[in-house]
C-alpha cells in the first residue's frame, strides 16, 4: 500500500476482523513481497503499520533474499497496552493463569522467557 510517511504500508487484520498494530512475521513477508516483486531495490526499507513506522534491512545474496531484520521497538509491557489485568505498573515474570475452557490463539505474542542476558538489558533499558 501507498504511505505518506514511508515507504510502504501494511495493514494486518486479526482473525475476528480487528486491525492488529504490528505482526513481526507478516512485516517480514512484506519486505520480502516488496524486494521480490521489484517495488523496492534498497536494503534498508521503513513499512508504516498501525503500531508506527518500523525499519526493515533486507539481506541479499545473489539476488535472492536471505534474511529480513526488522526493528521492532522496545516491548510494550504495559498491563493496558497488552492487554492483561494485573496490580502492577509492567508485566514483566508474573504468573499467568487462565479460566477458558478454550483458547485460540492466532499469534504467540507472549514473551515467556529471555534466554540471553543481554536481551533482557535491552528489555528494561526500554522501561
Amino acid at each position: 500500500m501507498i504511505s505518506e510517511v514511508a515507504d510502504f504500508k501494511m495493514m494486518i487484520f486479526n482473525s475476528e476482523g480487528s486491525e492488529a498494530e504490528m505482526c513481526g512475521n507478516a512485516i517480514r513477508c512484506v519486505g520480502k513481497y516488496v524486494y521480490d516483486s521489484g517495488l523496492m531495490s534498497k536494503a534498508d526499507v521503513s513499512i508504516e503499520a498501525l503500531a508506527g513506522i518500523k525499519l526493515l534491512y533486507i539481506k541479499v545474496r545473489d539476488g535472492v533474499v536471505e534474511l529480513v531484520k526488522v526493528d521492532m521497538g522496545c516491548p510494550i509491557l504495559g498491563p493496558k497496552r497488552i492487554p492483561v489485568i494485573t496490580g502492577q505498573t509492567a508485566f514483566i515474570s508474573q504468573p499467568v493463569h487462565l479460566q477458558a475452557k478454550k483458547i485460540f490463539v492466532d499469534i504467540f505474542s507472549i514473551l515467556l522467557y529471555i534466554t540471553y542476558v543481554v536481551q533482557w538489558r535491552a528489555a528494561l533499558m526500554c522501561l
